[in-house]
């Protein structure tokens, strides 16, 4: 069985670029975010320390009104 299973793909994101997503900041405060780009990434070298995907990617989301987010899982 695949161990990352559940995690989500590239696969995933693409074909929902362009799309509009409401992120959550805190309980009170959300921004819409537009997916504009899905990357796929270089596997990492493997650490005994930490799980390493073996199909890494990156999501680049654009926000209308420069609100700066932190990057977060």
């Amino acid at each position: 069985m695949n161990e990352h299973a559940e995690l989500p793909t590239a696969d995933l994101f693409e074909p929902l670029l362009e799309t509009e997503f409401v992120v959550r900041i805190d309980e009170e405060t959300s921004v819409t975010a537009k997916l504009v780009e899905v990357s796929r990434l270089k596997p990492a070298t493997t650490r005994d320390d930490l799980p390493v995907r073996k199909d890494p990617f990156s999501l680049v989301f654009k926000v209308e009104n420069e609100a700066q987010l932190a990057q977060r899982l």
